[in-house]
């Protein structure tokens, strides 16, 4: 869905557009962006989302050229792999969304810029910093009736002119605490949720139901960010991201007879750098499970066995995938094993979602 359209704002951004219908070839600067805008790049609402102040210094090449900073953006600075703002980064918006990657490959839209602005913002879709849309909206009511009559295109655009200083709430998280340093605790909600970690000593945890969970939680996607960090993904298949930094990764394990397995994705741990603590393992020790680890290409697969009598029909495992790390790469000193998940989980300080 594409977000609102101000026809004054387009006709006065595009002088072409604004003669065309002038002239009567078009009939109106709506009709022209859907027939031709969306896919030349055009903007079609109030706001480019570039903030002028932040782009330049962000960018001294361009300071000094004297360009007006919107310009450079739209003209340059997109196609460059620059980012409008501090809260809007190109490269994270397409490795969220893959089908707007597929999108600007195909040629549909230029850059991911082009399909956030037309349509991303009003999408719900992951942006690579704490803020969903949904739960901006239905935590803030003022904004959301702006937004429902114009005064602003979408709960994003709020929140980058005036929600981040005012600290309003941006997502449906249990718990968002920043510290003085900078640095995040997180719990998540126990729905899917994206989290993204500071340059700091961050703790996230994907939230769950409890310490034993007895039902699934969301499929989480957790990014740690620079810093040494502390990483829980919850319940469910969670695909978790370390950044730099020596970080901790803390699996989860089923409790009770829940049919359905916990199946975990780290995109880039570090062998004897990170540590990757697993609960409730019938594993005889860390040497143990990784002999029994599989080889998936350039993937490390590793069951744990939860020791419960019963399963039903279910699988008879939880698992995590190592993405791009080689067995022999890994040693015993990179698990920390444990036999109740409640232990592995108080070591995160964070209460369950």
């Amino acid at each position: 869905m594409p977000v609102p359209f101000s026809e004054s704002a387009y006709l006065q951004r595009y002088p072409d557009v604004a003669a065309a219908v002038t002239a009567g070839s078009i009939p109106s600067g709506y009709a022209h962006w859907l027939q031709y805008g969306v896919k030349e790049g055009r903007i079609g609402t109030a706001s480019t989302g570039v903030d002028k102040s932040w782009y330049l210094q962000s960018n001294p090449d361009v300071a000094a050229s004297g360009m007006d900073a919107e310009a450079h953006y739209l003209a340059y600075g997109q196609f460059e792999g620059r980012n409008p703002n501090a809260y809007f980064n190109q490269r994270q918006y397409s490795q969220l969304n893959p089908d707007v990657a597929a999108a600007v490959a195909a040629g549909q839209f230029r850059t991911a810029y082009d399909h956030f602005i037309a349509y991303g913002q009003q999408e719900n879709r992951p942006l690579g910093i704490n803020y969903t849309e949904s739960a901006y909206l239905e935590r803030n009511a003022d904004v959301k009736a702006a937004v429902a009559n114009g005064t602003f295109s979408s709960g994003w655009e709020h929140y980058r002119a005036y929600g981040h200083a005012e600290t309003r709430s941006t997502t449906n998280f249990v718990a968002l605490i920043t510290h003085s340093d900078g640095s995040l605790d997180v719990v998540g909600s126990s729905s899917a949720d994206f989290i993204f970690g500071s340059s700091g000593n961050d703790v996230l945890n994907g939230g769950r139901q409890s310490a034993f969970s007895q039902t699934r939680s969301g499929n989480d996607w957790i990014t740690g960010g620079d810093g040494n960090d502390t990483i829980t993904g919850g319940g469910g298949d969670d695909t978790l991201t370390g950044g730099a930094g020596q970080d901790q990764f803390i699996l989860y394990a089923r409790g009770g007879s829940l049919p359905e397995a916990f199946t975990a994705t780290i995109t880039d741990f570090q062998p004897g750098v990170d540590q990757l603590y697993i609960p409730m393992t019938s594993a005889a020790s860390a040497a143990d499970l990784l002999a029994n680890a599989e080889q998936r290409g350039d993937d490390l697969f590793i069951k744990y066995y939860v020791p419960w009598a019963s399963w039903g029909s279910g699988p008879q495992y939880d698992s995590v995938t190592l993405q791009n790390v080689q067995r022999s790469a890994m040693s015993a000193s990179d698990f920390s094993l444990g036999t109740t998940g409640a232990s592995i989980i108080s070591a995160t300080g964070l209460t369950s979602a």
